[in-house]
């Protein structure tokens, strides 16, 4: 049995969701080991997901430990090794194609040593930091943004610091790093922006926004319902006990039965509807501050465009 548990248990780790997809611009698809997933806002992300994206396409990857993928078009991204528990921390990626941009979170600053994104000729290690790279025709540019990185290859290593970048091309060292500009890093316009970010957590609000007003009027529609079943049920025994009476003293009841009846409906359609437009008033005062709160206080915040982010760095 308890064998059972460990292997449970085991099973469970293994295929537990390590991420999942915040924004989605285009088309883009999850190789999962011999499945191929359409991959649409919200999808969950496993161990080994290889991640491939098409023509005019951008999407983002935010991670269990809040670490932030973005992903360009015609890019190849992988998941290879990670690890968020309170006992051990591993994010190992690799990008063998396309244009990319992290921003690390919590494995970053618990232990910077357990984060790598490897390219096809050099690895990327991390000092608590936001860069960008490219791989384009064997050419990859790596630029950082903030903090600073280190890359190493076969022939040798390069330290990157803040508004700094090198190239890497198969069987060299990396290149002396120069001044990080918007001319060598265009591509990187290809990357989520903030807007895009906000505009997808909107989105995301707003479904859940129109769920919480169709509960709140079906809840309206049942409560109406259920008191015109029990009104109806007292108006119905008034009759019958009416009619063992005389005939006058019949249509008197009767009378007052059905205006009983009807003042019972009004009443339950009045407290129904107040109910129904304070529960709207709430949702929608919810989703105004969820919509301050994702402008202002998003752990995405820093993904702005790239040309603001050179002008700060370049500064």
């Amino acid at each position: 049995m308890r064998v059972l548990i460990m292997l449970f248990s085991l099973v469970s780790f293994i295929f537990a969701s390590v991420g999942e997809i915040r924004v989605i611009n285009g088309s883009a698809d999850i190789v999962r080991k011999f499945s191929k997933l359409s991959i649409k806002l919200g999808t969950k992300l496993e161990n080994g997901d290889m991640i491939k994206t098409y023509n005019n396409t951008k999407l983002q990857i935010v991670f269990n430990d809040n670490t932030v993928i973005s992903l360009g078009q015609k890019t190849d991204f992988k998941i290879d090794d990670y690890i968020f528990t309170s006992k051990k921390v591993k994010a190992h990626f690799s990008v063998t194609k396309g244009i990319f941009k992290s921003i690390t979170g919590r494995i970053g600053k618990i232990d910077k040593s357990k984060f790598k994104l490897k390219t096809n000729n050099a690895t990327i290690g991390v000092r608590g930091t936001t860069f960008m790279g490219s791989i384009i025709d064997g050419k990859e540019t790596i630029g950082c943004t903030s903090g600073e990185i280190f890359i190493q290859t076969p022939k040798g290593n390069q330290v990157v610091k803040k508004g700094e970048m090198t190239t890497v091309i198969q069987n060299t060292a990396p290149s002396a790093v120069k001044k990080l500009d918007i001319k060598s890093l265009k591509v990187f316009k290809e990357v989520v922006s903030k807007k895009e970010v906000e505009a997808s957590k909107n989105i995301k609000a707003n479904k859940k926004k129109s769920t919480k007003i169709a509960k709140a009027k079906k809840k309206k529609i049942q409560t109406i319902k259920k008191a015109k079943k029990v009104a109806k049920k007292k108006y119905n025994k008034a009759i019958k006990e009416a009619k063992k009476k005389s005939p006058k003293e019949t249509k008197k009841v009767i009378k007052q039965a059905k205006k009983q009846y009807q003042k019972t409906i009004k009443k339950a359609k009045k407290v129904a509807n107040k109910e129904y437009i304070s529960t709207i008033a709430k949702i929608k005062i919810k989703f105004k501050k969820d919509k301050v709160y994702t402008s202002r206080y998003s752990n995405t915040e820093s993904l702005s465009e790239v040309d603001s982010e050179l002008s700060n760095v370049n500064a």
